[in-house]
């Protein structure tokens, strides 16, 4: 989850912001193709082109649902990568920081710009006939340094030949629902849609090194035959809402970071299963595998312990059990660790939340209704029966749990979950 180094605090401003984009609302849904970027050491995340300010030049920025607000980094330099800032924006606030439990660290200013967002093409570029703008002014993390355990990168370190982060992308351009304090939020919770949309959107990733992801910004009217499996998006604040358009007084609630909480089975074959009861659950686009971190434990260790503290061995499976919002009960998510990229780092603790990367989102489209805060799940064929078939090759998880049983741990009370600093695993 993310943590975030606020050093100022902004006060009375989201009401404030200037209009300098177009006001014609989301009429329809609109695809934006993401390009995938392979790691160097491995795994895949992917980037969402960007311009900012009235620029028409973008940069590609680490597109990360478990991020709060769009973090760019920005050079005064014309002979680095500026050209994703253009000149029609202004500073609302200095000294702002966020931080990853990646290590990186970005520090900078808060500005107040219009931000458009542009399709890929299939070769990688963009596609400047193809772009969808904010209505106006929104707020983001104008970015002078990043920090992280390889030292400190300024503004006057960044070539456009190396890019900072991941040496693929230019910044974070963060998709989480939550609310943040100096009020660089989620950036496509605060566009203008109209009545023959639901706001939200979708994020289709497909096979991990898929030409074809992309995110849909608006949902078809019909998101209920769409989307059959639906769950309700925890957290809701409708003290703390998104900006809304224009500076408008329609503005969206904001939710938990953790978008969804599920009963946590694990087991194995000598050890049969046990659950730790109902946690919260992170859906991260920008990290791989699984991170479990506990607001006890400085870091994770990679042994698996029950709630009495024996060992579970190897090769520990993992199912989240979570309730539909029809009042069923579904197996959202099953995985054997060690295999299929899938890593665990478990340490039983009474404060915890998971962070399950995009292992979802290889399974499932998964769409965010943010008008209903509803969850809607779609499998995907190909790439849902490959993984599955896998895991379930290599590996059995065998518990018995009853509905009674399952619905004790899932409406338990719900334990707070772990610190921001644990968000992320890359």
């Amino acid at each position: 989850m993310l943590r975030a180094f606020v050093l100022a605090t902004v006060t009375g401003l989201l009401g404030g912001l200037t209009t300098g984009f177009g006001q014609t609302p989301i009429d329809s849904p609109f695809d934006i193709q993401l390009v995938p970027r392979a790691l160097e050491g491995g795994g895949y995340k992917y980037g969402i082109y960007a311009a900012m300010a009235g620029s028409s030049t973008p940069q590609l920025y680490e597109l990360d649902t478990g991020g709060t607000g769009f973090y760019a980094v920005y050079s005064a330099n014309p002979t680095y990568a500026t050209e994703a800032w253009g000149t029609n924006y202004s500073v609302v606030n200095t000294n702002i920081s966020m931080g990853y439990a990646s290590d990186n660290v970005y520090y900078g200013n808060a500005v107040s710009s219009g931000v458009t967002l542009y399709s890929a093409t299939q070769s990688g570029t963009y596609d400047l006939s193809a772009k969808i703008s904010t209505p106006g002014s929104v707020l983001v993390g104008q970015t002078l340094v990043i920090t992280n355990t390889a030292g400190k990168t300024t503004s006057g370190s960044w070539p456009s030949t190396t890019p900072p982060v991941d040496q693929n992308f230019y910044g974070d351009f963060g998709l989480s629902l939550s609310h943040a304090t100096n009020g660089i939020m989620n950036v496509l919770a605060q566009m203008n849609y109209s009545t023959n949309v639901i706001p939200g959107f979708v994020v289709s990733l497909g096979s991990p090194d898929s030409t074809n992801a992309k995110i849909q910004v608006g949902l078809n009217k019909n998101f209920d035959e769409l989307y059959p499996i639906k769950i309700k998006i925890q957290g809701m604040d409708a003290t703390n809402l998104f900006p809304a358009p224009d500076g408008g007084t329609n503005g969206l609630p904001t939710y938990s970071g953790a978008v969804l909480a599920a009963a946590m089975v694990f087991s194995n074959t000598t050890s049969g299963a046990f659950t730790n009861g109902r946690t919260d659950v992170i859906l991260d686009t920008g990290a791989s595998g699984t991170l479990f971190l506990t607001s006890e434990a400085p870091g994770a260790v990679t042994n698996y312990l029950s709630p009495s503290g024996e060992s579970l061995g190897e090769q520990v499976g993992l199912s989240l059990i979570v309730e539909t919002t029809d009042g069923s009960f579904i197996d959202l998510f099953s995985a054997v660790e060690g295999e299929n990229g899938f890593a665990l780092n478990v340490m039983y603790r009474s404060n915890f939340s998971l962070n399950i990367g995009q292992n979802l989102f290889y399974q499932y489209e998964v769409a965010y209704n943010l008008q209903d805060g509803i969850l809607g799940l779609r499998a995907i064929p190909e790439a849902n029966q490959v993984y599955l078939m896998a895991v379930a090759s290599l590996f059995v998880i065998g518990f018995a749990l009853t509905r009674t049983a399952l619905t004790r741990h899932i409406r338990r009370k719900r334990l707070p979950a772990g610190p921001e600093r644990s968000r992320r695993v890359a």
